[in-house]
């Protein structure tokens, strides 16, 4: 385990099991960081939060699911694919306009809505 303190950041580096957990957690005032893989290599989840803007990541079975969250002050995002490459879901919403993407199947569905 490796921990920094200091006025700016926050930092935990954190290892467990043969070579396979990692957790590595920053906080500070700009930014609060968490980015921990479980498995051998398997599972990954990165979260970010900052005044603009909130991120979260997430890597999960081998190779298949993937969740990205971004949301700030002017944009709310969510992209979502599940399966080997199979559904895809994009979501984006803001004071301008509000964006939904949805496709679900190999490559079949498409579903686009916006309003604004």
């Amino acid at each position: 385990m490796v921990a920094a303190n200091g006025p700016s950041a926050d930092f935990i580096v954190a290892t467990s099991g043969p070579s396979s957990d990692l957790v590595v957690a920053a906080s500070g005032p700009s930014a609060d960081l968490v980015l921990s893989v479980i498995g051998p290599t398997a599972d990954l989840m990165v979260v970010a939060s900052s005044p603009s803007a909130d991120l979260v990541l997430r890597l999960s079975s081998p190779s298949a699911d993937v969740v990205v969250i971004a949301s700030s002050s002017s944009a709310v995002l969510l992209v979502a694919a599940r399966g080997p490459s199979a559904a895809l879901v994009v979501a984006a919403r803001g004071p301008s306009a509000d964006l939904v993407v949805a496709a679900s199947g190999p490559s079949v569905d498409f579903v686009v809505t916006a309003s604004g």
